[in-house]
């Protein structure tokens, strides 16, 4: 049997979630290295929330000039640092789906992926079994947990929804590479474009909360369970 998500290990993880140009409907491989990644960490005891967006393209520049929480790194560089943290912490990097592990398995070196994988944690298979064991779930026909917006607003139906786009994060960070090669410094970039990637980064934010959310509900749910 697999081992659940305990609320110690929610609280203390690292949230990733990456946004890019990803795999389309007619070609699942996955090609192309994400345009960033969301990293967040839950409120604790003496520090508040914590939230970066981290942009492996150096086109990106220009972005992380005009956003405080936005910083330019390369993929490998970046991870090898994240590993180097979880080795020592011991916290999980926990994500809605595999295609957190399938690109970081995919672009990563293989040692540094080697070290890392055990730190992963692929939260919809949690979900999952929390979904299975509550019968009165299972009985509705309203709600679904296949999908992260679904299963956030099954477990949370009174919360107000986070950022949505209107067009979509692979369309958004194809509009934004087009930005980057006009424009070289911020104060470069019109109140649309600015508008364009300050949604991306809130709604980027809006699925790491979720996921960190839902984390928190299934570990407690496991947590208070007695088997």
């Amino acid at each position: 049997m697999k081992k659940v998500l305990t609320p110690s290990e929610a609280i203390n993880a690292i949230y990733l979630d990456f946004e890019g140009r990803g795999p389309s409907p007619k070609d699942l491989d996955i090609k192309k290295l994400p345009h960033m990644a969301g990293i967040f960490k839950p409120k604790q005891d003496g520090s508040p929330e914590h939230y970066q967006c981290v942009c492996f393209k150096e086109e990106w520049s220009p972005i992380a000039n005009g956003h405080q929480r936005v910083v330019i790194c390369e993929f490998i560089a970046f991870f090898q640092e994240v590993t180097a943290q979880v080795q020592q912490s011991g916290s999980k990097i926990i994500f809605w789906s595999d295609y957190e592990k399938v690109v970081l398995k995919q672009f990563l070196d293989k040692p540094t992926f080697k070290k890392l994988e055990p730190f992963l944690i692929n939260l919809k298979s949690s979900v999952d079994r929390y979904y299975g064991q509550r019968k009165e779930l299972v009985a509705r026909k309203d709600i679904s947990f296949d999908k992260l917006d679904d299963c956030f607003a099954a477990m949370y139906p009174k919360r107000k929804p986070f950022k949505e786009l209107s067009i979509g994060a692979a369309k958004s960070c194809g509009a934004i590479d087009k930005m980057c090669i006009k424009n070289k410094k911020w104060k470069q970039f019109s109140e649309e474009q600015r508008s364009c990637i300050k949604d991306l980064i809130d709604y980027n934010f809006g699925d790491c909360k979720k996921t960190w959310l839902i984390a928190k509900k299934v570990s407690n749910f496991f947590g208070a369970a007695k088997w």
